[in-house]
């Protein structure tokens, strides 16, 4: 064990997410862990949790990107009337 691993409820801080949310995603094997010296308690290796950090933020970015090239604009600087009809 190395001192610089963290606790689930640190590492659950780090990552943004509350300690059970953050326990679900060791659950399914998302993020690796092993117990501690006392057997019971969970650790997770400070360098896993900054890797699942990164893919996280790289997955966002890219799903960002994706929604803005679908993403049809209603007005456009050839057009100065919006897309929207109003029926009375």
């Amino acid at each position: 064990m190395d001192e610089a691993d963290l606790t689930l409820g640190e590492a659950a801080v780090l990552a943004g997410m509350s300690p059970a949310s953050f326990a679900a995603l060791l659950d399914r094997g998302v993020v690796p862990s092993y117990l501690g010296s006392d057997g019971r308690h969970r650790r997770i290796r400070r360098d896993d949790l900054e890797t699942h950090r990164d893919e996280r933020f790289a997955l966002r970015q890219l799903l960002t990107a994706q929604a803005r090239e679908r993403r049809q604009p209603s007005r456009s600087p050839d057009n100065d009337t919006a897309d929207v009809v109003i029926r009375a």
